[in-house]
């Protein structure tokens, strides 16, 4: 009898750590529009990366953090 009873009482409370597998995938970041995006010339070095930024100006002269 009391086995039954502990069962009863176990059950519930393991059912409760299942996972149900269902996740989310994260949203990418948004980008807000820049409104240097709209200014002549900057459309070479807007969303460039540093490798292209070096391929168009050289190395940089000084390097600051």
């Amino acid at each position: 009898m009391q086995y039954k009873f502990l069962v009863l009482l176990i059950v519930p409370t393991l059912t409760a750590c299942v996972s149900s597998g269902a996740t989310t995938a994260p949203s990418p970041p948004t980008v807000n529009a820049s409104p240097l995006n709209n200014v002549q010339g900057l459309d070479i070095v807007m969303g460039k990366t540093a490798r292209q930024l070096k391929r168009v100006f050289g190395d940089p002269q000084q390097d600051v953090a």
